[in-house]
Order: structure tokens, then C-alpha cells, then sequence
């Protein structure tokens, strides 16, 4: 470069920041600072539409919703309540049979979107996402091994990553 052409361009950028520097001068535009106190705030929000509550009035209704809900129970209610407990306590003690087992087959090049995929159709996991990100975020992916697994319902996203990485 000559020194006329950094001259002229360090002239252009000097005048360049004069002309914005006398524009914001002149036009003077401050920013509109909105500090409110307590009862301002309040008087906007509630101009707003929304309500506005105090700890106490919080509490008290909660407190009048509860003693409402106990008011509004009948002794049949109460007595339907019980019975669905000890039904369900019933359902607890019988024993259940375990889930049969599904054979998950891996063969060569599947990849763990694949695999959740087989999970997710099988009823086995519930988001294919989350099993994909859980096996490649904690290193299984790269141990899973080729071969027949038996999965059953009800096991955790790791357990079944143990199982077919064989750790």
C-alpha cells in the first residue's frame, strides 16, 4: 500500500466516526428507563390481566382449598377410596409372572439408532432417542457385540446396554 491510500482510508474511518458521533449527540434519545416500585408493579400487572397475591392470600387459599375438598367427600366416597386401596393392596400380593424375554439379534453394521429402534417396536424402551444418546454418551456404542440377547420388559435403558455389550 502507498501511504496516500492509508492516508485516505484512515481519513474515511475519522469521518466516518465523526458523523456518528454528531448524530448521536443531536438526536439526544435516552432510553426509557422503567423502574418500578412495589405498587407499581402491581398496578401493571393487574392492568395486564394478571393477579396478584400476597405469601398470606397464597396460603389462605390453599388452605380453603383443602378444607373444601375434605368438606365435599361423602362417607361413600371415603368408603370407595378404602376399598380401591385394599383391591389394590390385593393386586400387590399376587404374585405375577415375569415377562417372557424377547431375543434382540445384532448382526454386523447395525448401529445403536438401529438397535432402539428393534427396542422401541418391541415395547422393551420408550424413547429410541434417549436409549441412542445414553449408549453413545457413556462409550457402549463402540462395545456392542454381534449375537442373540434375551431382553425382558421392565429393564433399565443401562441394564440393557450391559447386557448387549456384554459388560
Amino acid at each position: 500500500m502507498h501511504k496516500r491510500n492509508v492516508r485516505a482510508f484512515s481519513f474515511g474511518i475519522l469521518f466516518s466516526v465523526i458523523i456518528v458521533a454528531l448524530y448521536t449527540l443531536i438526536t439526544d434519545e435516552k432510553p426509557i428507563e422503567t423502574a418500578y416500585n412495589k405498587n407499581d408493579a402491581k398496578a401493571y400487572l393487574e392492568e395486564a390481566g394478571y393477579t396478584v397475591l400476597t405469601e398470606e392470600e397464597i396460603q389462605e387459599r390453599m388452605e380453603t382449598t383443602t378444607e373444601k375438598e375434605t368438606e365435599q367427600r361423602s362417607p361413600a366416597a371415603e368408603e370407595e377410596i378404602e376399598n380401591d386401596s385394599n383391591e389394590a393392596l390385593e393386586e400387590k400380593t399376587a404374585p405375577e409372572e415375569p415377562p417372557p424375554p424377547f431375543q434382540l439379534e445384532i448382526s454386523e453394521g447395525m448401529n445403536p439408532t438401529q438397535i432402539a429402534s428393534i427396542l422401541l417396536q418391541a415395547g422393551l424402551i420408550e424413547d429410541e432417542a434417549e436409549f441412542t444418546h445414553f449408549v453413545e454418551n457413556n462409550g457402549y456404542s463402540t462395545k456392542i457385540q454381534l449375537g442373540s440377547f434375551e431382553v425382558t420388559k421392565g429393564m433399565s435403558i443401562e441394564e440393557i446396554a450391559k447386557i448387549i455389550t456384554k459388560s
